[in-house]
């Protein structure tokens, strides 16, 4: 269930108007309805860790402004940017999990990437991302920009656009260290490095600082991100198990030797700095 200030339990949307982004939303009792200021939803931005070391000034809130971004939620499995989008926006996720994943031959999924809070959908440009579908895995909360934006308008001279270039930079390191997993890592390693990458990212510590975290991933989505069937996976994760080294039961995932999951992903965390 999501909570925060800004955004009640169980809200849904009916149609946002932008100048007053009345949010919809359901209470216990019955149906209320809230306005949320355009003030309001810069402050739940502001709070995203998508926009750590901007500097908020009034330039820094116009230029955030023009960006016109509006929060909505989406449901456990719905679809947040559809296969061959054309009026591309740019996303962050504001909570929940998702996943970037591409579909090829006759229904093999690839996946991609696991996008979680703080991360940035979309700054790839316009039909460069036309092949992907985004798809929610708990329910998400997002920020959508309106619709047209083009990764060439960014301007580094300006603070809000260094962190969403800064983001994009950190998307591209995380895509590499993918590519490798699927490429030259060995399964161990490459399954040992992904849930190592998303430790860090859901709890922004070090490996050795974080013990264990909720994970909502099935074994396929896992699997489908490292490239191995479901069978495989299960099989391996169990050898990772039974040799101490890493647990992956209901919903959680826990470190039993840091050390040792470190050098076997080859797991250098500097790569996930903004």
């Amino acid at each position: 269930m999501i909570r925060s200030k800004y955004f009640p339990a169980n809200f849904r949307y009916g149609e946002l108007c932008p100048d007053e982004a009345i949010m919809y939303y359901s209470r216990q009792g019955g149906r209320g309805v809230s306005r949320m200021s355009t003030a309001d939803i810069h402050a739940a931005l502001l709070e995203n860790p998508a926009f750590a070391g901007f500097t908020i000034s009034q330039q820094g809130l116009k230029d955030l402004e023009s960006f016109g971004f509006m929060p909505k939620r989406y449901a456990a499995h719905g679809t947040i940017a559809p296969l061959g989008e054309e009026r591309h926006r740019v996303r962050i996720v504001h909570s929940g999990w998702c996943r970037i994943e591409k579909f090829v031959g006759e229904g093999e999924r690839q996946i991609i990437d696991f996008p979680i809070k703080g991360d940035i959908i979309g700054l790839a440009g316009d039909n460069r991302m036309a092949g992907f579908s985004v798809t929610a895995i708990t329910d998400v909360i997002v920020f959508e920009s309106r619709p047209g934006f083009a990764m060439e308008r960014l301007d580094a001279n300006s603070p809000l656009d260094r962190v969403l270039l800064n983001s994009a930079g950190r998307r591209l390191a995380i895509m590499c260290e993918h590519m490798v997993n699927l490429g030259r890592r060995s399964v161990l390693g490459r399954i040992s490095h992904m849930v190592l990458e998303l430790g860090c990212r859901v709890t922004g510590k070090r490996p050795g600082e974080i013990g264990q975290y909720a994970c909502p991933l099935t074994q396929n989505d896992l699997a489908d991100a490292v490239g191995l069937t479901p069978i495989h996976l299960n099989r391996k994760l169990r050898e990772l198990r039974e040799e101490e080294l890493l647990s992956f039961r209901q919903g959680t995932v826990e470190f039993l030797n840091t050390d040792r999951l470190i050098e076997l992903a080859d797991f250098d965390h500097r790569y996930l700095r903004v």
